[in-house]
């Protein structure tokens, strides 16, 4: 099967590969639903406070037009009129959005979730291997994403000499030398259908290592000689706690917990982006309309597009049943205080009770 050089090839902007296109029409329709589930039964919360003020102005702009085409008169002034009709799909393409958001659940911000001496911050700068809990490292990198600047972040776990190593990040000389004095790389794992950009890189680096897949990977990647799919955890040759969460038609993700030090090892389930002032203001602006700004959540479009709940909920309730005293995220500032709560707060919106509150 050919590989799409957007799939199997870092690009500038690592932009989606053809066969996750889907995701865009996915998110739409998600966005769809979640507004109608909100008008059945309407609130007005601090999400949707956050879009008055756009709301008012898309509704303002097209009154003014309406204005000036009647001061104006005439064929010009009604032409003028005429253009504030323009203004009601976005008014309508905002007002889905918001109630979309809303209906989502944000989950309270956390400024303070990391660590103020954390060498993690901000979390789109090169930082080598430095031990965040015993026995486990982590190294961060640079990331553009679809023209946003998420930063990548790699975690290894050591057990002995050998080295799991949980979504590769670009592979530099230094990261190279450095993981070779922690020990010898025996696993490497690809944790879901976007954390594989550089597999490839590691296992040229270790070609004695197993290569593991989260689900629909292999499919995906088949260029790549993996030595397994993760269909279930309890598959997994490493000895840290293991789980596939499923629930989403395309986020699959394996994730980690290693009981050692208490650390919960996520990629794309949770991020905790749109904190000041590593982030610009604009992207602040965007994230915090997202329902996504200096908080740690699940991205809203995974809200929105989750087809089968129940399998979410189960994956989430075994996370939420570990003794998680830290949790490490793939993109955006870690959580070194209040884990096990903040982790509660983030997936409350999967529980029954809450969405009938």
């Amino acid at each position: 099967m050919p590989v799409d050089p957007l799939t199997s090839q870092p690009a500038p902007d690592n932009r989606l590969g053809p066969d996750l296109k889907e995701m865009e029409a996915q998110a739409l329709s998600g966005a769809l639903a979640a507004s109608r589930r909100w008008l059945a039964r309407p609130r007005l919360d601090e999400t949707l406070t956050r879009w008055l003020p756009w709301l008012s102005l898309t509704l303002g702009f097209g009154l003014a037009l309406i204005g000036v085409g009647i001061a104006i008169g005439g064929t010009t002034g009604l032409l003028v009129g005429l253009l504030s009709v323009l203004t009601l799909p976005v008014f309508g393409g905002q007002l889905v959005v918001a109630t979309a958001v809303s209906e989502s659940r944000p989950p309270p911000a956390c400024p303070a979730c990391q660590a103020p001496d954390s060498p993690f911050q901000p979390y789109d700068h090169w930082v080598d291997w430095t031990e965040h809990a015993p026995d486990l490292f982590l190294a961060q990198a640079p990331l553009v994403f679809m023209g946003l600047p998420f930063g990548a972040r790699c975690t290894v776990i050591r057990y002995g000499r050998d080295l799991l190593v949980h979504s590769p990040i670009e592979l530099t000389r230094v990261l190279r030398e450095e993981l070779a004095e922690l020990g010898e790389v025996r696993w490497i794992l690809a944790p879901n259908l976007l954390h594989h950009l550089y597999v490839a890189q590691w296992a040229e680096a270790w070609p004695e290592a197993e290569l593991w897949a989260a689900p629909k990977l292999a499919e995906r990647r088949p260029d790549i000689a993996w030595t397994g799919t993760l269909e279930h955890g309890d598959q997994a040759p490493w000895p840290c706690e293991t789980v596939v969460v499923r629930g989403h038609p395309l986020h699959v993700e394996v994730v980690l917990f290693d009981t050692r030090s208490g650390t919960l090892v996520l990629t794309d389930l949770l991020e905790n982006l749109g904190h000041g002032p590593e982030t610009s203001p604009l992207l602040r602006l965007i994230l915090g309309l997202l329902g996504m700004a200096g908080r740690a959540t699940p991205p809203t479009d995974w809200k929105w597009t989750l087809s089968d709940p129940e399998a979410a909920r189960s994956g989430i309730q075994t996370l939420l049943d570990w003794p998680v005293e830290r949790v490490v995220l793939a993109h955006g500032r870690l959580i070194d205080v209040d884990a096990r709560q903040t982790l509660r707060r983030a997936f409350a919106f999967l529980d029954p009770e809450d969405q009938r509150a």
